[in-house]
């Protein structure tokens, strides 16, 4: 579990309005061994499988903890 990272997915989220469809722009951040795993790890939430579309997967290059355990950061 030690080799994961913080990735960042750059995902679009659809919206559906009177028959008319929207897609919002959202970062999701994973921990995962690679990108290939990050995307794995997006995919296994049955609401992303259904309702968004990615666009990119990353590592994230720098973040700040905004907590002592290291569970809220932010880019």
């Amino acid at each position: 579990m030690e080799n994961r990272k913080l990735y960042a997915i750059a995902a679009e989220r659809m919206i559906r309005r009177n028959r008319r469809i929207s897609w919002i722009p959202e970062i999701v951040h994973v921990h995962a061994i690679d990108s290939a795993n990050a995307k794995f790890v997006f995919l296994q939430d049955v609401n992303h499988q259904k309702n968004y579309r990615i666009v990119a997967v990353g590592p994230v290059i720098g973040y700040h903890v905004d907590d002592e355990h290291g569970e809220k950061l932010r880019a």
